[in-house]
């Protein structure tokens, strides 16, 4: 595949850019991080797998952000010989539209371009190929699936010699029609049985267990009657089954009615090949009676024979059987009685074991009722006390503050004025303002705050403070500390002291009381636990009631442990009387079981030997009148020729299906599965209907029907189910031989594509690393080990950037070994980056080798990364917008 153009408009952060690729060389694409470069890849991507009308994670992805718009995709490609354009819009305006230039022009458009390119892929692309040329970024740098890609193959084995246009390609073809062979019979995980293979086994045991079944049910006509009531509610049930199913085919009809047209052709196809599996059911339905018949009439003589010997040996007395049978019941008659006795106990026991459980219930909400009770009024006085306290934290430092304010106020108005001391030992009296100061006064000071006159004989001395100084400021402190005290209710600094701590200890008990209280409410509110406790007292009374009219005894003044140990005697009393009542009703159904076989071996042997009779006569005469009508060898050569008839008409309708797609799988299988549920419904409803006629007219007659015949079919059956078995399990053996020695020639021919493989990769790698460069590469085409200078190490053990290198070395080999015109594009997104300078342009080297006869694009956010590739087509990302210029 070539890619010549890629065209990608509103997807996801892309307005519109176009990109040109020549027919072979290295395309360098730059660009910084989150511009597209990797979109453009995934954008290619999307338009060869997603159809149109896609709705997937990818496809939502592509949606722009913030514009209604639909993303849109063209790209010109060479596909083989076949060249054209191709274009897609996803999510708003779907659409699909093919061009084919080459090598004849055609148009297609919405399914028929997608069916019509999908279709070009398979037979000329290799998408395993494409997927594993791509390294992108976070990408597995480990290169797997080599083995896979058909492309590479038929080179490497041209490479090694042989001819791929004559062997790869037959060979495949055949290994895929072995696989599909081989898928009818095994599964390809666990090589367990499946498909035909599974089925005959399942027929096989299921015609196994049929014919045991008849066998047994020659010898048994026991419990006829308890089965035709149980097929009566089977037939109920499954008329209800069928109505529903019936319904929900219904509706899913109308939906599929939309889409009919399109699968008109497919429906025809499918209504072929049921007609096709029909008549052949038919004709093997025909051949296999015709088979039953032959061997009906061999048994049914034989059968005559074995009847008549046990109708002579049939009568046996049944008196004995009949006394134990009576024994049995009256035994049964009074276990029942004691059983009953025991219940009636155990229920009283029961309503004394609820009055106590009552009233410890009742107890225990009153206690918690009572303890919310106090613990709220308690609250309520704490919060009495919190309303009426006033000296807080913050009022206790303002209250402290003003106190402060006071001591400062005298203390500089102290600092301020003059002191005057007055001592020794006067003749006559001193005055200090008019006030005599005695010799006891003495020595006396004081400091002066105002204007002072101190008089002695005479004397007459006045003492003025500094301009200024007066208690002025003293008295405004004092009297904003006296407000603030009345304000809060506080005599002094000490008392308020005092009532800030009664206050905190009063919030501490709040708090601490909020906790026990959240505690006792558990989240209720004293309502709801007064409400559960009135209705647990209502119930202790109704208990006690029920109790007392029960026995006439009452639970209420019992102990717990009394009550429940009485309880349990009860239980186990009760538990001894059920299993004794139903040990004697087991014998008596044993009993019975007994004498009825009794009085029906001889009523059966008597059915059986005139059955036999008539299935004989019946058999001889129907077997000459069928072979008249038509021989044996009809029969079998009509079986033949339906079975090659259904072969045609199952492949027209597997490979219109296959044309068709996807379209409308899921209703499809919803149809075809509400279909088979109504299907089947219904046939069980008739099967139901059908055993519950059967079983009334076994009742009315007993071997009416023959249950000799029965047997007969199931023999006939299972010796065809085993022929059938046998036939099927040995074609199935000789698929699997014949698909473990293809796999095996194709594990030794892939062994020999590792040469030239590996002789690709070593050729580049010696560009990159010199002589001395070698690898080690599995059957499947992955490098295990790599040597430099004779130094082998595992793949796995190799830093970050050698494994990368590696990763590139292996692309860029696959590139040059496959055929150019089959190949695929080398992508790299963001490579090399833990690669140093040096080998960077040895590795530009490289890519010019490949590119010399493939694509290759190499995406990077760093200019200049590729310089060293001589021939490199350099395209900055703002070069690819539409309208660009340079």
């Amino acid at each position: 595949m070539r890619v010549h153009s890629i065209e990608v408009q509103d997807f996801a952060g892309i307005e519109h850019y176009r990109l040109e690729l020549p027919e072979r060389g290295v395309v360098v694409l730059e660009g910084p991080n989150e511009a597209g470069k990797s979109t453009l890849v995934r954008a290619l991507d999307m338009l060869l797998a997603e159809k149109d009308r896609g709705r997937n994670r990818r496809v939502r992805e592509a949606q722009p952000i913030g514009r209604d718009v639909g993303p849109r995709v063209s790209a010109e490609l060479t596909v083989g010989d076949h060249r054209f354009r191709y274009t897609k819009q996803w999510l708003r305006g779907v659409m699909t539209e093919l061009h084919i230039s080459e090598p004849r022009t055609e148009q297609l458009s919405g399914d028929q371009a997608h069916e019509r390119v999908l279709g070009l892929l398979a037979e000329h692309g290799d998408e395993s190929l494409r997927r594993v040329l791509q390294l992108v970024q976070e990408g597995d740098l480990d290169v797997t699936g080599l083995d896979a890609s058909r492309t590479l193959a038929a080179a490497l084995d041209a490479a090694a010699g042989g001819d791929p246009a004559d062997d790869s390609g037959e060979a495949e073809s055949l290994l895929e029609r072995v696989e599909t062979e081989y898928g009818r019979y095994w599964t390809a995980r666990r090589g367990e049985a499946t498909g035909e293979l599974a089925t005959v086994r399942r027929e096989l045991a299921a015609a196994r267990e049929r014919e045991s079944a008849a066998r047994t049910a020659v010898a048994e006509v026991e419990g006829e009657v308890e089965r035709a009531a149980r097929l009566g509610e089977e037939e109920q049930r499954a008329r209800e089954t069928a109505e529903r199913a019936t319904e929900r085919w219904a509706g899913l009809q109308e939906r599929w009615a939309a889409t009919e047209a399109e699968r008109a052709e497919l429906e025809r196809a499918r209504e072929q090949r049921e007609r096709a599996e029909q008549d052949l059911q038919r004709a093997r339905r025909d051949h296999d009676q015709r088979v039953r018949l032959i061997a009906e009439a061999e048994r049914a003589e034989q059968e005559q024979e074995r009847a008549a010997q046990a109708l002579r040996e049939a009568a046996e007395p049944l008196t004995f059987v009949e006394e134990e049978l009576r024994e049995a019941r009256e035994a049964e008659s009074s276990a029942r009685e004691a059983e009953a006795r025991a219940r009636a106990a155990t229920r009283s026991a029961e309503g004394r074991e609820a009055v106590a459980r009552a009233a410890a219930e009742h107890a225990s909400l009153a206690e918690t009722v009572a303890r919310i009770e106090a613990l709220e009024e308690k609250q309520r006085g704490i919060e009495r006390v919190l309303a009426g306290a006033r000296v807080d934290g913050e009022a206790l430092r303002r209250i402290t503050a003003a106190e402060d304010a006071v001591r400062a106020a005298v203390a500089g108005r102290d600092a301020a004025s003059p002191r005057v001391e007055i001592t020794g030992d006067p003749a006559g009296e001193v005055r200090v303002d008019g006030s005599v100061v005695g010799s006891v006064d003495l020595p006396w000071g004081a400091t002066v705050h105002s204007a002072t006159v101190i008089e002695h004989q005479g004397l007459r001395v006045r003492v003025v403070p500094p301009e200024g100084v007066d208690d002025s400021e003293v008295d405004s402190a004092r009297h904003a500390l006296a407000k603030l005290l009345e304000e809060l209710g506080a005599e002094s600094l000490t008392d308020a002291h005092r009532l800030h701590h009664e206050l905190a200890r009063a919030e501490a008990e709040q708090h601490d009381l909020a906790a026990r209280l959240e505690a006792a409410r558990a989240g209720r509110t004293l309502s709801e636990w007064r409400a559960d406790a009135e209705a647990a007292a209502a119930l202790l009374a109704q208990a006690d009631e029920a109790a007392r009219g029960d026995s006439g005894q009452s639970g209420a003044d019992t102990s717990w442990a009394e009550v429940r140990a009485a309880l349990e005697e009860a239980r186990s009393e009760e538990e001894r009387r059920r299993q004794a009542a139903a040990e004697a009703t087991a014998r008596v159904a044993a009993r019975q079981e007994a004498a009825g076989s009794r009085r029906e071996a001889h009523s059966r042997a008597e059915a059986a030997h005139g059955a036999a009779q008539r299935s004989h006569e019946l058999a001889a005469e129907r077997l000459a009148q069928e072979r008249q009508d038509r021989p044996d060898e009809a029969l079998t050569a009509a079986v033949e020729e339906l079975e090659q008839e259904l072969e045609r008409a199952a492949e027209q309708e597997t490979a219109l299906v296959e044309r068709l797609g996807d379209a409308g799988p899921s209703l499809a299988d919803d149809l075809e599965s509400a279909r088979a549920a109504a299907e089947r419904s219904r046939a069980r409803l008739a099967e139901a209907q059908e055993a519950r006629v059967r079983i009334e007219a076994t009742l009315e007659t007993l071997g009416r029907e023959g249950r000799a015949e029965d047997l007969s079919a199931a023999e006939a059956e299972l010796e065809h189910a085993a022929a059938e078995a046998a036939r099927v399990e040995a074609r199935a053996a000789a698929v699997q031989l014949l698909r473990e020695t293809l796999h095996a020639r194709r594990s030794e021919a892939q062994a020999s594509y590792v040469r030239p493989f590996r002789e690709a990769v070593e050729e580049l790698g010696a560009v990159l690393h010199g002589e001395g460069f070698a690898v080690e590469v599995a059957p499947d085409l992955t490098i295990t080990e790599r040597t430099l200078g004779g130094r082998p190490v595992p793949v796995s053990q190799l830093s970050t950037g050698a494994r990368e290198q590696l990763a590139v070395l292996t692309r860029l080999a696959v590139a040059r070994v496959v055929d150019p015109v089959q190949g695929v594009p080398v992508v790299l997104d963001d490579a090399l980056g833990w690669t140093d300078p040096n080998r960077l342009l040895r590795m530009g080297r490289a890519l010019e080798r490949a590119g010399r006869d493939s694509q290759v694009l190499v995406l990077t956010c760093t200019p200049g990364r590729y310089d060293g590739v001589p021939s490199a087509h350099v395209v900055r990302i703002d070069e690819l917008r539409v309208g660009a210029t340079g």
